[in-house]
């Protein structure tokens, strides 16, 4: 019986080494839970009424994000001053996708923001400054239900004066913003193509601090509706005052709006990780492949 008991007892620590061993392979067999796949709809339009005329533009497709990777493609034609249909965002890293000639090109969040705001011009022979930067992003009650979920209203009131300095002229272009954005709740859905501030023409101090405020915004933007008016004047320096009143400013409106539909989110899978992958038969290529010229 002594025998007996002493050959269990060198047996228990082998059984109890078997059963760690399982359930340490079955522990690793199960895979880790995947981030959920959002997705929508997005219109973004500007209507400009200047001088020059009236145009509009707009780009529609379906923005899908997962787990900080986000892939925003256009139903028709291309992003404003490139010719890629598709933009992917990981993190700050972004690629363009030229879907007709199957080209990709890196990029960054500035390039992608350049799309729409354009880069600054040259700096030539004269100076360029900008002053009396205000802006403003406030709380304004709930907004209009969306598609059964609630809303919050922000309020946007912004302005800023471009002073162009050449040799014996001197042009300012005061601008003012005022709007409404509407967010909803849904952290998921949230991505780097969220920002609005792309779609004002403001540069240097006043686009950072309109990408500062707008960077607040507690939610995704599904709705927003903002009017910027321009107004242009100009003067030779060190003219003499006349007795006549000077020439009315030239006045240029744009409307800017964007709007959210179809918002749903579902369990990820597998197959979402292509969403956010650059295609196999794509060629890397320089990004003036994809934004040719760059003009600002």
């Amino acid at each position: 019986m002594g025998r007996g008991f002493a050959c269990d007892d060198r047996r228990v620590p082998a059984g109890l080494a078997l059963a760690a061993a399982l359930l340490t392979g079955a522990a690793s067999a199960v895979a880790p839970a995947r981030p959920v796949l959002a997705s929508y709809d997005v219109t973004e339009s500007t209507r400009t009424i200047s001088p020059a005329g009236e145009r509009a533009r707009a780009a529609a497709g379906t923005v899908r994000v997962s787990g900080g990777r986000a892939r925003w493609q256009l139903a028709n034609g291309t992003f404003p001053r490139s010719s890629a249909a598709v933009a992917l965002a990981d993190g700050p890293a972004f690629t363009l996708l030229d879907v007709g000639e199957k080209v990709s090109a890196s990029a960054t969040a500035d390039d992608f923001t350049a799309l729409f705001r354009g880069r600054p011009a040259a700096e030539g022979s004269g100076a360029v400054a900008i002053r009396d930067v205000s802006v403003r992003l406030t709380p304004a009650g709930s907004g209009a239900p969306f598609e059964g979920r609630p809303t919050s209203r922000f309020a946007l009131d912004a302005g800023w004066t471009l002073v162009i300095s050449t040799t014996g002229r001197v042009a300012r272009v005061v601008t003012e913003a005022k709007g409404t954005i509407e967010t909803v709740d849904e952290p998921a859905a949230r991505s780097a193509f969220d920002g609005l501030g792309r779609l004002l023409p403001a540069r240097g101090e006043a686009a950072e601090a309109l990408d500062r405020e707008l960077a607040r915004l507690p939610g995704l933007p599904v709705v927003a509706v903002v009017d910027v008016v321009s107004k242009v004047s100009a003067e030779a320096a060190g003219m003499p005052s006349r007795t006549e009143p000077p020439p009315r400013p030239a006045e240029t409106r744009l409307t800017i709006s964007r709007r959210v539909s179809n918002l749903a989110v579902r369990a990820g899978s597998a197959a979402d990780d292509a969403l956010f992958a650059v295609p196999g038969d794509f060629h890397a290529r320089a990004l003036d492949r994809i934004v040719p010229g760059d003009a600002p």
